[in-house]
Formats: C-alpha cells, sequence, structure tokens
C-alpha cells in the first residue's frame, strides 16, 4: 500500500503532517470556530451515524447571491472522508489558472477557502467536473444551512 500525507502549513514556520491511510475521515475546521450545535443537529453525512465514505462535508453555503455568483462555500469546515483526501491534498493551496477560483492559495485575495468547491469538484471526480453536478450528485454536502446575508454572519451553528 502506498503511503500518502496531507501537509498542511499552520504558519509561516509550522506544519502538520498527518498519514492519509491512518484516518477513515479528516475533519479541518478554523482554529477560532466555537461550535454551538451538537454534532447530531447537523444537516451533512458527518452527523450520521455512519457517514458517507465518498461524501464530501463542507460547512455551509455563502449567501445566495454569493453562491450563485461563484459557489461561494463557507472555508470554517471541511470532513474529508479516507477516499476524496487524495484529491483535498492536491487541490489546497492551488489556484485556478485564469480564473478567480482560489482553495486557501497565497496568491488569491484574502487567501481564504470561500472557492475551493470550484476546485475540489472536478480533482475529487465530479461528473462534468462542475459544481452543479458535484452537489446533484449528492457528492457534497452542507452541515448548516445557508448564510442569508454574509459568511460570518451569526447562527446557531457556530
Amino acid at each position: 500500500m502506498v503511503t500518502r500525507t496531507l501537509t498542511l502549513t499552520l504558519s509561516s514556520t509550522s506544519t502538520l503532517t498527518l498519514t492519509l491511510t491512518r484516518y477513515d475521515m479528516v475533519i479541518l475546521a478554523r482554529h477560532d470556530v466555537q461550535l454551538l450545535s451538537p454534532l447530531d443537529r447537523w444537516a451533512c453525512s458527518l452527523a450520521q451515524p455512519r457517514f458517507s465514505p465518498t461524501v464530501l462535508s463542507v460547512g455551509s453555503q455563502c449567501d445566495q447571491r454569493a453562491w450563485r455568483s461563484f459557489n461561494c462555500t463557507s472555508d470554517l469546515l471541511y470532513a474529508v472522508p479516507r477516499a476524496l483526501l487524495d484529491a483535498f491534498s492536491r487541490t489546497i493551496g492551488t489556484r485556478a489558472p485564469g480564473r478567480e477560483h482560489c482553495c486557501f492559495s497565497g496568491g488569491c485575495l484574502g487567501q481564504g477557502g470561500h472557492g475551493c468547491l470550484n476546485l475540489l469538484a472536478p480533482a475529487m471526480g465530479a461528473a462534468g467536473g462542475t459544481v452543479a453536478s458535484f452537489v446533484a450528485a449528492g457528492q457534497v454536502d452542507f452541515c448548516w444551512p445557508p448564510m442569508h446575508f454574509k459568511a460570518s454572519e451569526w447562527n446557531h451553528f457556530f
């Protein structure tokens, strides 16, 4: 078996490396997120007694304008099953050539992950390579309801 690792840059001086074959799922969340609702109240597969090994769970969609504009999602939480970890690890830190879609890339405005789904969908084998097909096929789900006005607004989940 090939041992794969996921290396995340935590700061300019520290990184975290995970051996992917050791985990059924990796949950990545921002360090400053305080979860306010128990996991069993979340809408994603992560909350089920048996999570789906092929479904990427993301915190939520951004507000509807941003979701329709560029498939904006919250970058607070990603739950990635083992089957998708390799594609996920290859996508983090990238930017789509000639496009504004970024996934925690230093070359992007804000360096956030609001555009990650645009890069993750084709990398994870979405039919047609689009976010719409990724969502329609049930390959991604959202743990919390979409935001109404902006991604940072208060809600009952975080």
